[in-house]
């Protein structure tokens, strides 16, 4: 059955530029609802407590309470959350929350896709042929029209590829996949630096790992910030650039309205009077009445702000601290496992945090052609955890023994 799963989905990814935009979004809706189902089904098996380390169980209850929450929320949104906070000139359209919810329907897909990977064995065990295919196939599709949508794919078999082949020179084909964005350059330097400089890092980190962890995930956000900082100087004119720190501005205000607890799904991204803020309004909702249903359509461009801007402070930071342990655990994993799982687990963590910084620049989970990338990532790197945390217990039972 995961055989079967995996194959449909990867035929569904290659063949988004075929389709009808409105046929790709009801089958992407039932790939969420197959992949959720299974991870649901296969819950029991997944949560043992036994299978997995410390930090991967953190990881899963820090998941489960996100879910939670989501659903809490779900519900609460059909209050309608911006009338009873009073937030200025929010439209809320019941219509949309189901919309909006697919989100966190998103991440419970790329749990299940994850254990699909995890049980077939399929990443640890493609041949380099096979990888070789993968990657004309997704650079086919990619040049024929598949856009954004495979840029995912594109990047993760060319840096699987230059791990399998033990040609990191390969690596610097990435950042030429898509320069459109400063976004993907950005995300592509890191990719490599983490690829590259991942072994020393940890040989530096060795000892005393909690407290190190902590200062390299702090000093990740700070060049983060930084080196968004100065591309967002070098883009000032850029309408893009101008339009994020817009939209987020405007979401932070509706959130600060709700006591910072969130204005829930249904909601629209930003309030209706944010077009006298910017002349080019239109280029991103359209005119007329098509232009208020943009405002429910057209994400903010930054995943982990609409965590915050949904479900309030306990929602976002949940979503924050899903994604750091998931670096944690990947730490962890490295530290305590053979050469060949260190390789996959260092290839699987530079391109979750090549997603990592797509999603905070993009509208990552809220759009097709960004979530796609995300979840895969989210996916491939869980399979790779499960597999190393299943070596590290084996080999702690040995030595017990």
């Amino acid at each position: 059955m995961e055989k079967l799963l995996i194959l449909q989905y990867i035929a569904f990814w290659l063949s988004i530029f075929l389709l009808p935009k409105n046929l790709t979004q009801l089958i992407y809706v039932i790939e969420i609802a197959l992949f959720s189902v299974y991870w649901i089904h296969r819950y029991k098996i997944f949560s043992h407590n036994s299978s997995l380390i410390k930090e991967g169980y953190i990881f899963k209850r820090l998941l489960m309470g996100f879910f939670m929450v989501a659903f809490v929320y779900l519900l609460l949104s059909y209050v309608n959350l911006p009338k009873l906070w009073n937030v200025e000139n929010l439209r809320f359209d019941m219509a949309y929350i189901y919309r909006h919810f697919m989100v966190i329907a998103e991440m419970a897909m790329a749990m299940g896709l994850g254990y699909c990977l995890y049980r077939t064995d399929y990443i640890f065990r493609m041949k380099k042929f096979q990888l070789f295919l993968l990657v004309l196939i997704a650079s086919a599709s990619f040049l024929l029209g598949g856009g954004l949508s495979l840029i995912g794919l594109v990047v993760s078999s060319i840096s699987l590829m230059a791990m399998k082949f033990r040609m990191k020179i390969l690596l610097l084909v990435v950042p030429f996949v898509f320069i459109a964005q400063s976004a993907y350059l950005i995300a592509s330097m890191i990719l490599i630096a983490v690829i590259v400089c991942l072994q020393p890092l940890m040989s530096a980190f060795a000892e005393n790992t909690k407290t190190k962890i902590f200062a390299l995930l702090s000093a990740f956000a700070v060049l983060l910030v930084l080196a968004s900082s100065i591309v967002m100087e070098v883009v000032n004119s850029d309408p893009n650039a101008i339009w994020r720190l817009i939209v987020w501005t405007n979401e932070i205000d509706s959130l600060r309205q709700t006591g910072f607890t969130g204005v829930g799904f249904g909601s629209a991204y930003v309030t209706s009077n944010i077009a006298r803020f910017t002349d080019n309004i239109n280029m991103y909702f359209g005119e007329g009445n098509s232009g208020w249903e943009g405002l429910f359509l057209v994400a903010n461009h930054n995943t982990f702000l609409n965590m915050f801007y949904r479900m309030g402070i306990i929602g976002g930071v949940l979503f924050m601290l899903i994604n750091m342990m998931f670096v944690v655990w990947s730490v962890k994993c490295y530290q305590a496992s053979d050469n060949i799982h260190k390789q996959y687990i260092g290839w699987s963590l530079a391109n979750f945090l090549y997603q990592v910084i797509i999603i905070l620049l993009n509208p990552g989970l809220e759009m097709l052609q960004f979530a796609v990338n995300y979840t895969f990532s989210l996916a491939v790197m869980l399979a790779v955890l499960l597999h190393a945390n299943k070596y590290i217990l084996t080999l702690k039972k040995i030595e017990k023994q």
